[in-house]
């Protein structure tokens, strides 16, 4: 027993030692913007119609909850029954309305997509940052050939700034 202990795994399940060799090399492939855009609006339609159909049948079984709730508290004529129908009712008009922002928002998202072309989205830079002093920075502007009125109002806000910070 001791002796099939040290045997490697290969030779006691009769197996070949270089699996490795077979296994072939995964290498990551990158799509095109198009069509990552193109998935990401199918994937945004899909969630879409998920949802809706989701707030859809959530208000169609409260409305028949709610309708066998009603019959109970008639029956029972008991606060509380009621306090759980007026519960039940405002669960149902919160889903309407959420039903309703969510085709909202996704005539929105449409519109705004419709009028902003795609190759607009994706060359446009919302964040730049400028790690170093003011006179790195006027020094890169006078480098890239900036006017001097441009690098007057930086200068000036820059100034400004440090008068706040110092207080």
């Amino acid at each position: 027993m001791d002796e099939k202990k040290e045997e490697p795994l290969s030779k006691i399940f009769d197996i070949e030692e270089d699996v490795e060799e077979n296994v072939e090399e995964k290498q990551l492939v990158l799509l095109p913007e198009t069509v990552n855009e193109n998935r990401f609006d199918e994937y945004v339609d899909a969630d879409y119609e998920f949802a809706r159909e989701n707030i859809m049948s959530t208000i169609l079984k409260a409305q028949d909850a709610l309708d066998s709730m009603i019959d109970l508290a008639q029956v029972a004529q008991h606060p509380r029954a009621y306090e759980v129908v007026g519960g039940l009712v405002n669960t149902i008009v919160a889903s309407n309305k959420d039903l309703l922002d969510l085709a909202k928002k996704n005539k929105e998202l449409k519109k705004v997509e419709a009028e902003t072309p795609a190759s607009q989205t994706s060359n446009v830079t919302q964040n730049n940052m400028f790690v170093g002093s003011t006179t790195e920075f006027l020094k890169m502007l006078k480098d890239n050939g900036i006017k001097s009125d441009v690098k007057e109002i930086i200068l000036q806000q820059s100034v400004k700034k440090k008068e706040i910070d110092n207080g």
